[in-house]
């Protein structure tokens, strides 16, 4: 009798993989939501960093335009203007949808070395 109730038994066991199919599933979710929320994370890293460098453009394009004014010497311009163009170049590549912001910078420092 009591081998009839262990083959009964051993024949309604779930088998692991079958018993772990659901979990596996919300395993696969959940690892597809943290790889999701991680690139988001990045992303905003990036935009942080990307807003971060248009501004730096922004301040020495204005601290040019202004440090002229000023009693500076042609060094000193030419050094800023030089800094500004490296940082519109910068930004234009690392955010090429920018490109009409870009171009307006480029413009301005255009300006300014005249």
């Amino acid at each position: 009798m009591l081998s009839l109730l262990a083959a009964g038994t051993s024949a309604c066991q779930i088998p692991a993989t079958l018993s772990g199919s659901g979990k596996a599933s919300r395993n696969a979710g959940d690892f597809e939501r943290e790889a999701l929320k991680q690139q988001v994370e990045q992303l905003n890293r990036t935009v942080r960093r990307l807003r971060r460098d248009v501004s730096e453009a922004e301040e020495a394009l204005v601290s040019a335009e202004s440090g002229l004014s000023q009693e500076v010497t042609r060094a000193d311009g030419v050094s800023v203007l030089a800094e500004a163009r490296i940082l519109v170049q910068r930004a234009g590549t690392i955010a090429p949808w920018r490109e009409k912001i870009v171009t307006e910078a480029r413009t301005k420092l255009e300006e300014a070395d005249h």
